[in-house]
C-alpha cells in the first residue's frame, strides 16, 4: 500500500512539473524567443564543407547578434527568422553550414511557436534526428532533408499532429520503424499532404525516384520497388499496401 502511494505521489510529482514547465514556455516573449535562438546560434558549429552542394549557402545564423545596433538586437529581422503576431514561427536554416548535432535539449525546441522549421542541406555528422523536436507541437513545415542524419527518425515526430508537409529525402542512413510510420500517418491523417522519403534508408517504403503528387490528397516522395500504392484515404496504414512486419 505505502508503495501504490508512493508512485502515486511520484507521478503526481513530475505532472505539476510538466505542466510547470509547460506554463513556462507558453508564456515565452519575443524578447526570450530571441534569447533562445542567440542561445541556439552559440550551441552550433560552422563549417563551409556542411553545405557544399548549394553554391548559394552561408552562415545565415553568424550574423545573429543580440545587442546589435539598428534593430540587430530584434530577432525578428535575424536571417532566416520569420516572425508573426510578436512570435518566432519560421526558422531558415537551409544550406547555412551548420555542421555537427544537435542536442535534443537545444533551446531551439523551446521555440512553441514555431511552424516552419528549415534544417535541409547542412551536415549533421550522421546523428539521430533530435527528439526534442516533437516539442514543437505547432509545426507545419519540416525539412530535414539532404542533412546526413541517420539512425531511426524518433517517434516523437508521429506526436506533432499538425504537420501539412514532411520531407526526409536525401538522408541516407535514415530509418523508420512502420509501427512508428503507421503512428505518425494515423496522428497527421487530417492534416499530411507531402511525405518525401526519396534516397534513405527505408526497408520498405520505395517505389520510385520521383514525386508522386497528389494520390488521394497526399504528395509521396519515395525509392525504389515497392510493387503498389494504393487507396491511402483517410491514412489507413493498411492501404498502403507496404505490408509492414
Amino acid at each position: 500500500m505505502a508503495k501504490t502511494v508512493q508512485v502515486f505521489i511520484l507521478i503526481l510529482v513530475l505532472h505539476v512539473l510538466e505542466s510547470a514547465l509547460a506554463n513556462k514556455f507558453s508564456s515565452l516573449s519575443l524578447a526570450d524567443e530571441c534569447s533562445l535562438l542567440f542561445q541556439f546560434k552559440e550551441s552550433v558549429s560552422i563549417n563551409k564543407s556542411a553545405s557544399i552542394y548549394d553554391y548559394r549557402a552561408y552562415p545565415k545564423v553568424a550574423s545573429w547578434n543580440l545587442n546589435g545596433s539598428d534593430g540587430a538586437g530584434n530577432c525578428c529581422l535575424w536571417d532566416g527568422v520569420e516572425c508573426r503576431l510578436g512570435h518566432v514561427i519560421g526558422l531558415d536554416l537551409s544550406s547555412s553550414f551548420l555542421y555537427g548535432p544537435i542536442s535534443s535539449n537545444n533551446s531551439m525546441f523551446n521555440l512553441i511557436h514555431l511552424r516552419t522549421l528549415n534544417p535541409a542541406n547542412n551536415d549533421f555528422r550522421s546523428s539521430q534526428i533530435p527528439s526534442g523536436i516533437g516539442r514543437l507541437s505547432q509545426l507545419i513545415n519540416l525539412n530535414p532533408s539532404n542533412s546526413f542524419f541517420s539512425g531511426e527518425v524518433p517517434k516523437q515526430i508521429s506526436h506533432l499532429r499538425n504537420l501539412v508537409s514532411l520531407d526526409l529525402t536525401e538522408n541516407y542512413k535514415l530509418t523508420l520503424q512502420g509501427s512508428d510510420f503507421q503512428n505518425l500517418v494515423q496522428n497527421t491523417s487530417e492534416t499530411l499532404r507531402e511525405l518525401g522519403v526519396f534516397k534513405t534508408g527505408y526497408p520498405k517504403i520505395r517505389i520510385s525516384e520521383f514525386w508522386i503528387s497528389e494520390i488521394f490528397g497526399y504528395q509521396i516522395s519515395l525509392s525504389e520497388s515497392v510493387s503498389e500504392i494504393s487507396d491511402i484515404r483517410n491514412s489507413d496504414i493498411r492501404n498502403f499496401g507496404y505490408g509492414f512486419g
